[in-house]
């Protein structure tokens, strides 16, 4: 069941933030779609996040042409959704 703020799963959260940090990842990937949820709406196929694993839409590159930009500044990754544009 989904809470008012949105999140599915609060206990997701910190051990999957802890575990990117503890492997040093650059990159985790996920199966969501733009189309299943409106929040989803904003993410990119390449989603950055911040080194506590905040996702700022302000903060997001665009993506031209299927180009997608996986650079990111130590203590950042990248969260991957592959599924994304695919309805």
């Amino acid at each position: 069941k989904e809470r008012a703020d949105g999140t599915r799963n609060p206990l997701q959260t910190l051990p999957l933030t802890e575990k990117i940090q503890a492997e040093k990842f650059d990159a985790v990937f996920g199966g969501g779609r733009r189309d299943e949820e409106k929040a989803r709406a904003k993410e990119r196929v390449f989603s950055l996040r911040d080194e506590f694993s905040q996702w700022d839409p302000r903060r997001q590159r665009p993506e031209l042409w299927n180009l997608y930009n996986g650079r990111h500044a130590p203590g950042e990754h990248v969260r991957v959704f592959p599924l994304s544009n695919w309805t």
